[in-house]
């Protein structure tokens, strides 16, 4: 529960300074930001996470496991990611779009996802980037289409080249997807046809489960009122974003 901070590359805790004593071994657990609440019990020796709102807040943990009172040492902690990170990019089909027109996004909802959870840090291993904990949804907290996880209301112009759905990347719960997950879009195309709305089961996307510590990048290209071609999402490594990668020493 002790505050650590950062000025001109020196690392400073709070509170009384603390000493290594022999023969003892010591464990290090380190969570961002400090805001984010924790909690440990002397036979739990590591993190949870009671409650956790799921938005664009980034929420990073790293373990410093097994040192050795009897040979102090730098700790050295590598922060990992927590989350998944979801983005969503629209784009209007260069060859066609002289033809109907420019596009237009009025709105989008991103609903079927726990909104709230929990997370156990029991299975979190530093050593290994694969075992990064335990979340658990909080129940009756999934989003609707009236309420939904992420929404966005505007009128921007759907380009070649993309844009973002949503105004922020998405940090959610990592999850096996189910067919819940529902992208919905509006948009216009022309100046004449009325708005269509078309909604995206994300199961059938190819993806089975966000992991955390990963970004999946979905890319949707609207070729006409008729016809859209949802991509196969691109899946890459976190390594930046809201708090990045810290290592601290």
């Amino acid at each position: 529960g002790v505050e650590v901070t950062e000025s001109d590359g020196v690392w400073t805790y709070g509170g009384e300074t603390r000493y290594w004593e022999k023969e003892n071994t010591y464990d290090f657990y380190a969570l961002y930001p400090s805001t984010i609440e924790a909690s440990s019990t002397p036979q739990n020796t590591y993190l949870t996470i009671n409650s956790h709102t799921f938005g664009t807040a980034d929420i990073l943990m790293a373990a410093r496991q097994n040192m050795s009172g009897n040979s102090p040492e730098v700790v050295s902690l590598t922060f990992r990611h927590l989350l998944s990170k979801l983005q969503f990019v629209v784009k209007a089909d260069k060859a066609s779009q002289d033809i109907v027109g420019k596009i237009h996004l009025n709105s989008a909802k991103l609903h079927g996802l726990y909104k709230e959870g929990a997370y156990s840090g029991e299975t979190f291993s530093a050593d290994d980037v694969t075992q990064s904990g335990t979340w658990s949804g909080t129940a009756g907290s999934i989003g609707t289409s009236d309420a939904p996880n992420s929404r966005y209301s505007g009128n921007k112009e759907v380009t070649p080249d993309g844009i973002s759905v949503f105004d922020e990347d998405l940090l959610v719960m990592p999850y096996r997807l189910d067919d819940k997950v529902i992208l919905e879009l509006n948009y216009t195309i022309g100046e004449t046809t009325p708005p269509v709305t078309k909604t995206f089961n994300l199961a059938l996307a190819q993806i089975a489960r966000w992991e955390a510590g990963k970004n999946y990048r979905y890319s949707i290209t609207i070729i006409d009122e008729e016809h859209i071609l949802f991509e196969v999402p691109t899946v890459q490594p976190w390594t930046s974003a809201t708090g990045g990668i810290i290592i601290v020493e």
